[in-house]
């Protein structure tokens, strides 16, 4: 799940800027089976629903802009685990509202508990 603002439209730009990030296309709009590719050339591409918000007027430029590193590194924790990608509240409230809690936690056993004044 990916929060309707300004999550998603890094969700979009990190998915659109694929090509450009593996060295297949220079630009995002010079890769063929890309969205921009198409949207570049007819105006619109086809959708199979719309966007939850308004695209930017400069979207081919902010998808050509690379993502903060860290921002990158959120996001594919995000999908790799399964989690909401989202503002901290929408994220806490939708992996409750949808069963996803385990998503929010560090993978693996947690640690035992350490007895005091032991030494590990």
């Amino acid at each position: 799940p990916v929060q309707d603002d300004s999550h998603f439209l890094t969700v979009c730009r990190y998915v659109e800027a694929n090509a450009v990030r593996a060295g297949l296309a220079r630009r995002a709009e010079q890769w063929m089976w890309g969205g921009l590719y198409a949207r570049a050339r007819r105006g619109k591409p086809f959708a199979l629903a719309d966007w939850p918000v308004d695209r930017p007027r400069n979207w081919t430029a902010a998808v050509n802009e690379a993502l903060d590193a860290e921002i990158i590194e959120r996001l594919r924790t995000s999908v790799n685990r399964g989690r909401p990608w989202g503002q901290e509240q929408w994220i806490q409230h939708t992996a409750k509202r949808l069963g996803l809690t385990f998503t929010l936690r560090n993978p693996g056993r947690p640690r035992k508990p350490t007895k005091k004044g032991r030494n590990e």
